[in-house]
């Protein structure tokens, strides 16, 4: 477990994987897009994805908090949907992740609520 530099490790992650989000959300409304955004097309980059996958490894009950945090703000701040950020996490984590499948299903079951914040 990470001791205080956990919490930077969140924040960064979250920031991250925010920018990531919004980057995605602005190309697409500039696209004049009528389809809603993919869980493909909203997953985050590498880079980010192996933080993530760290960061579950390391410090799971921190993670399983950031995850939660990062669901809230997305959906605050940029109305993507509970399940659309949950499945583009979870995505990303498939394509660039160390964890197994089941590791990564706990993470998420625990972290993520399966419908829209009330």
């Amino acid at each position: 477990m990470l001791r205080d530099g956990g919490w930077h490790a969140s924040a960064t992650l979250r920031h991250a994987v925010l920018d990531e989000f919004t980057t995605t959300v602005q190309r697409h409304r500039q696209g004049k897009n009528t389809r809603a955004i993919t869980p493909l097309e909203l997953a985050v980059n590498r880079p980010i994805a192996k933080m993530l996958d760290w960061f579950i490894r390391f410090d799971p009950s921190r993670a399983h908090l950031t995850l939660g945090s990062i669901q809230y703000e997305a959906a605050e701040r940029l109305g993507i949907s509970a399940t659309l950020s949950a499945e583009a996490l979870r995505r990303s984590l498939v394509l660039d992740s160390k964890i197994d499948d089941a590791t990564r299903k706990e993470s998420f079951d625990r972290a993520l609520a399966r419908d829209e914040p009330s």
